[in-house]
């Protein structure tokens, strides 16, 4: 019995040396880049948040910090199905509200009972009373929605809502792996409202996961088809691709797009609402300095998006700086300032880059499928 055990510890350590000499070296995905879309150029160092309403009708609106040179930008964030704690997308809000945005997070569900039909209604309740109180900070002739999954659905069903529901005109849209409107299970399903009301010039953009076995890209396809008024140009059909060079690997899976936060601020008021309560964070040095730790020249671009390597934060990876958070940045400042548009549309060399890995091999690259 003793020579069995023995001989079963030797066998193991022998498999565990192999499994470390096999993954020794291995090469790692790029890091948080310093600039360009996606990247650290952040305008603002902290940010606060408000929490408004209860239950369905329930939101936060995250803001920037500090003294404003200008109004601010306004963002609609619509989360997947069930996840309403922020902190699911909160290193995602984060990178966007210190970009300058104040993003709307609203809940449009109390628990996985809230009945699907109501979401869209519960969403357009939510942005109304948010955009109401944000006037005098922020532009709100337009707004920017992006949803996750079941968010998607509704962000492009809120944004085709406007002109009935008195909205501010959506002059960007990204659904991220949404769906799913074809759900087997009745109260799962999901209605696709009619998406030729949104405005012509609006820009576009629908992404799917390579690897993406939850909803795949059915629904992607279909908002993409159902808005014929958004011109070609104006609009892309995107897939995030998988890619297994290295360690840790790049999933593009259904839960890709959440980047989770490693800030507990956003833990700490999940459980608040009520007519008005405010939380204040500051994320300050500490923050920089933990994302820019051991920071060293990479492969460039070009000069507007240089590649430059930082730590690691949350689980976050190259898939959300130069997937989800690249696209919907270069979205953003193309409608909002005007400039960036390559990095979000046009089967662009910058739109598709998805970085290198550490031993310089290219990160596969996003597929425009139209």
């Amino acid at each position: 019995m003793r020579k069995t055990l023995f001989f079963a510890f030797i066998s193991f350590i022998i498999i565990i040396s192999l499994l470390a000499e096999c993954f020794a070296g291995q090469p790692e995905p790029p890091k948080f880049p310093l600039s360009g879309p996606g990247g650290a150029e952040y305008k603002y160092a902290s940010f606060d948040f408000e929490v408004f309403g209860e239950g369905a009708k329930k939101y936060y609106i995250f803001k920037p910090m500090g003294k404003a040179v200008e109004k601010h930008p306004v963002v609609v964030f619509f989360h997947g199905w069930g996840a309403t704690n922020p902190k699911i997308y909160g290193a995602w809000i984060e990178h966007m509200v210190r970009r300058g945005y104040v993003v709307i997070f609203p809940c449009y569900q109390s628990g996985l009972s809230t009945p699907t039909r109501d979401f869209t209604s519960n969403g357009i309740d939510s942005v109304k009373d948010a955009i109401a109180g944000l006037k005098e900070i922020c532009i709100v002739d337009k707004i920017a929605f992006v949803g996750h999954s079941a968010g998607a659905i509704i962000a492009a069903n809120v944004a085709a809502s406007y002109k009935f529901s008195a909205l501010p005109v959506p002059a960007a849209l990204m659904c991220v792996e949404p769906g799913k409107t074809s759900s087997r299970v009745k109260r799962a399903q999901m209605g696709l409202g009619d998406l030729s009301t949104l405005p012509a010039e609006m820009l576009l953009l629908c992404v799917s996961g390579e690897d993406d076995r939850v909803v795949q890209d059915f629904d992607a396809v279909k908002i993409y088809d159902s808005t014929r008024q958004i011109a070609a140009a104006n609009k892309n059909l995107i897939v995030v691709r998988s890619d297994r060079h290295g360690l840790p690997a790049l999933i593009a899976d259904h839960f890709a797009p959440a980047a989770r936060s490693c800030n507990q601020i956003f833990d700490s008021a999940a459980g608040k609402g009520g007519s008005r309560t405010k939380l204040t964070v500051k994320i300050g040095s500490a923050f920089s300095n933990r994302r820019a730790s051991n920071v060293k020249n990479g492969m460039e671009l070009d000069e507007e998006y240089s590649e430059k390597s930082g730590a690691d934060l949350g689980n976050e990876n190259a898939l959300d700086y130069y997937g989800y958070w690249k696209l919907f940045d270069g979205l953003c400042d193309a409608v909002f300032y005007g400039k960036n548009r390559r990095f979000a549309l046009g089967n662009t060399r910058e739109q598709r880059f998805m970085g290198h890995w550490s031993d310089g091999t290219p990160v596969n690259e996003l597929l425009i499928r139209k």
